[in-house]
């Protein structure tokens, strides 16, 4: 028997033509094929559904114009979401070609912000199944459950595990929302073909009491499965999902970021670094911290290279300079003087001079003629 022909098929017919399998009311509650009153009398006949639909055809734009009127007869944004997605769910060319021609009234509603309370009371607006669901307790057939799905071609995979969505945290499986609404902005958008698309729902549990212990929840009344069983779950999907659909995007969304991003393992450090702190401080004194001690007694020999006069010793204690050696001919202040320094001015490894007298010193260099302009400034 030769393989049904696709809607994506069309672009690369010479004859245009869509052959279908499908007969009478099977055909009527396919939303795929469904064009309720855009039948004409011709494919009526064919398809051997006359006298199932109203006499009179009616033109998309009609039914377009029909649609929007009902949608904005709805007095609440749940409500008017409820109603798309009662059209989604019988008539996929008539909801399609609804949401472009009013693409600014409708998107809020099908995704953020409506679809969150959607989600919350998903399963008490619940109309239809649409996608897939992949359950911790069916684990063992995952890669049976994807061969269920009747699309041969699937070209992106939205998943989600409804460990938080949007900003409402832990919803299990009444997450399904998000992938149902992110898809139908992918097709909308980027004119992925509708029947190309699988929304699923990873459910593994949820950490949310009220929803395990709500009668019309939909999904398992267990805690989330954490651990090395969630990533088993993760990768037994992914398996399944590319074993039959090798080309297929997989998108996570919604994940809970101990998940989307598990911390790295940290990097050993068997000798931690010293904190850099003053000479004088007193986890630094002789007998607290050696190595620390050893470590800021470098840093300040390092600091003192490149002064003619010797090295600067170390202040005896925090906010007042020690007494040092020459810094300088014609530098301030003069030799084995003794500076006044707040405790804002310390540095890590010597005192700060006042600003003078610190340009002059940063000139002085072996084989320079140390020059102060201060005087001409």
């Amino acid at each position: 028997m030769a393989q049904p022909i696709k809607h994506h098929h069309l672009d690369s017919l010479d004859d245009p033509v869509l052959p279908v399998f499908k007969r009478g009311r099977d055909l009527l509650t396919d939303p795929m094929l469904n064009k309720g009153t855009g039948f004409p009398d011709s494919e009526r006949d064919a398809l051997g559904i006359r006298g199932l639909v109203s006499p009179q055809v009616v033109s998309i734009d009609d039914q377009v114009s029909r649609a929007m009127e009902n949608f904005r007869r709805q007095e609440h944004d749940l409500d008017r979401y409820i109603f798309q997605e009662s059209l989604h769910d019988r008539n996929e060319t008539l909801y399609y070609r609804v949401l472009p021609s009013n693409i600014r009234e409708l998107t809020p509603i099908i995704y953020t912000p409506t679809v969150g309370k959607a989600c919350s009371h998903f399963g008490h607006i619940y109309r239809r199944a649409r996608g897939m669901y992949f359950g911790a307790a069916e684990l063992p057939y995952f890669e049976e459950m994807v061969r269920n799905w009747p699309e041969e071609e699937i070209d992106i995979v939205v998943v989600t595990d409804g460990s938080r969505i949007l900003g409402l945290g832990d919803l299990g499986a009444n997450g399904m929302g998000i992938p149902i609404g992110k898809l139908s902005l992918y097709v909308l958008g980027a004119g992925i073909y509708p029947y190309r698309t699988l929304p699923v729902m990873l459910d593994l549990g949820t950490g949310n009491r009220a929803l395990r212990e709500d009668p019309l929840y939909l999904g398992e009344r267990r805690e989330r499965l954490r651990g090395e069983g969630y990533y088993e779950a993760v990768d037994a999907f992914i398996r399944a999902v590319h074993g039959r659909w090798p080309q297929a995007l997989i998108q996570f969304e919604d994940f809970s970021n101990d998940h989307a991003f598990p911390p790295p393992e940290p990097l050993p450090r068997p000798h931690p670094l010293p904190q850099r702190r003053h000479p004088g401080h007193r986890s630094c004194r002789p007998g607290r911290h050696p190595e620390r001690h050893a470590y800021h007694r470098r840093t300040a020999r390092r600091s003192a290279r490149g002064f003619p006069g010797g090295r600067l010793r170390r202040p005896r204690h925090r906010g007042h300079a020690g007494r040092g050696d020459d810094v300088g001919r014609g530098a301030q202040p003069g030799a084995g003087q003794r500076p006044h320094l707040d405790a804002g001015q310390q540095t890590a490894g010597h005192p700060r001079l006042p600003g003078n007298t610190r340009r002059a010193q940063a000139r002085l260099r072996p084989g320079r003629r140390a020059v102060d302009r201060s005087k001409s400034m």
